[in-house]
């Protein structure tokens, strides 16, 4: 059973994520940390971490979703999770 008023999913191959509907409000700092993180494992080569915390409904998912779509935008084995 479905519900038509659930936001739209994704499946990613390792778990389902929300696709953000509206834009972040308030989260550039993080986006671009992100960002950093992202380009820091382009430049190096290295496995990089970078670790969203936050309360429930603070919009990590949301951000792990912005993360997802930067790394999809280089032609490189980069992994979101």
């Amino acid at each position: 059973m479905t519900d038509s008023a659930s936001p739209a999913r994704e499946s990613t191959g390792e778990f389902m994520i929300d696709e953000p509907a509206l834009p972040l409000v308030g989260q550039q700092v993080l986006v671009d940390v992100l960002r950093r993180g992202i380009q820091r494992a382009l430049h190096s080569g290295r496995t990089t971490i970078t670790v969203l915390e936050g309360h429930a409904g603070s919009g990590k998912t949301r951000l792990l979703g912005v993360a997802r779509d930067m790394a999809l935008q280089h032609e490189a084995p980069l992994r979101v999770m």
